[in-house]
């Protein structure tokens, strides 16, 4: 069941009212019940039991309850009110397996904990709590917690909440994104997961090119970006097998460090020394880098590879991967760090950097080929200074795409 915490009147999904956050009257709320076109849940939050109790006897659809309210008044709502579905919930820090062996011992329609969490990790454990106990909706909060919304109806989770005009909870995700972009309503316990790791990623656009084209080739599955640290990616690694993890993009600082997670590495990746995408399989992980071949079939429309002369300026994953790939097409490549000058004349410059502006202006050669890996920002320092100088330019963006094609071709590939 999905919520949205407004009182638009024009939504198809259920309506929570949070009592808690306006003022309101009796008649107000009686008469908005009597009106509305759809269900509504009552979120009064309140330990008033002589007002809670008018709130009840106007029979709303749904009631959110607080768990620590006095038990004798909880199993009288209960037993006497079999018309409106309660709800049972607790928001706040104590141990959730404490809390839900305590609501158990009410018989309500569905029973919720909200929790706010610090990390990724913490939100999954959450979720997987819940997987085991059905009757259960477990709600991360957090800017951690994003992904953990989306995956909730996958592993489960029964009640889930939105907004359409102003959120109410951190980590909450609008309606409009939930629609568009992970197709929520048509998520079950089948859907396959993947999604992108790394911090930070929240400028990645890797949710949006893949969900895309999951939904345009009728793939029951759902693509969401999961910030995971270096220190967090042995736990990950564990947890993604009880979660269900199907398949995963890598980007900084994972790219390296998620090899020894890795059962079957091909040669590609073996070489450069680096994994951008992964696929679960039988059990067993297997990896691939699609970073080189993205970056230069980026390239090849504007000019092809063979017996050009190319600077890569960085030596990272990314950085390697381009490198490998530029050989492997006849390309003549030189690795600089970043801050190291342009001797030399080349045919193609790459920032495979983090950094905006790796090099000086007078650095940038004439009439060259120049391309940026950043997409944060389409006319970076250096495209913008290399296009003074009569070159032509390849964003970022463009290798993005191009190389996040080459994982969907895999992953197809592999699940097939």
């Amino acid at each position: 069941m999905l919520f949205v915490s407004t009182s638009s009147p024009t939504l198809s999904h259920p309506i929570e009212w949070r009592l808690d956050l306006q003022p309101w009257t009796l008649p107000q709320v009686k008469a908005l019940l009597h009106q509305a076109t759809h269900p509504i849940m009552l979120t009064p939050k309140i330990k008033e039991e002589a007002l809670l109790q008018k709130l009840v006897d106007l029979h709303p659809p749904y009631l959110d309850l607080d768990y620590d309210l006095r038990p004798q008044f909880i199993y009288n709502l209960l037993q006497n009110y079999p018309k409106t579905k309660f709800v049972l919930s607790y928001h706040g820090d104590k141990n959730i397996e404490t809390v839900y062996a305590t609501m158990k011992r009410y018989p309500a329609h569905h029973y919720k904990i909200a929790k706010k969490v610090a990390t990724s990790i913490e939100a999954l454990h959450l979720l997987l709590f819940a997987k085991k106990n059905p009757d259960l909706t477990v709600i991360p909060i957090g800017d951690k917690a994003s992904f953990a919304r989306i995956l909730s109806p996958i592993l489960g989770g029964e009640l889930h909440y939105t907004y359409e005009i102003e959120k109410t909870a951190e980590g909450q995700l609008p309606l409009q994104e939930l629609t568009e972009i992970y197709d929520f309503s048509n998520l079950t316990t089948t859907t396959a997961i993947y999604g992108l790791i790394g911090y930070p990623i929240d400028h990645s656009i890797g949710h949006m090119y893949h969900n895309r084209w999951l939904q345009e080739e009728k793939i029951p599955a759902v693509y969401v970006k999961i910030p995971v640290k270096a220190e967090e990616l042995q736990t990950f690694m564990s947890l993604a097998n009880e979660i269900g993890i199907q398949g995963l993009s890598v980007t900084t600082p994972l790219k390296e460090k998620i090899l020894p997670f890795i059962d079957d590495l091909d040669n590609y990746s073996r070489e450069i020394g680096a994994a951008n995408t992964l696929f679960l399989k039988n059990g067993r992980r297997i990896g691939t880098n699609t970073d080189g071949i993205g970056a230069f079939n980026a390239l090849k429309k504007r000019r092809k590879a063979v017996g050009a002369k190319v600077i890569v300026i960085g030596k990272g994953a990314a950085a390697r991967a381009i490198a490998y790939e530029g050989e492997k097409r006849g390309a003549k490549v030189t690795l600089i760090k970043r801050g190291e000058k342009v001797m030399e004349p080349y045919d193609i410059l790459i920032n495979a950097t983090p950094q905006d502006s790796p090099i000086f202006s007078e650095e940038i050669q004439k009439n060259t080929l120049v391309m940026d890996l950043n997409y944060k920002v389409k006319e970076t320092t250096l495209l913008q200074e290399a296009l003074k100088k009569g070159c032509t330019l390849s964003y970022g963006e463009e290798m993005f795409y191009h190389q996040a094609e080459e994982q969907k071709k895999w992953w197809l590939a592999l699940s097939n």
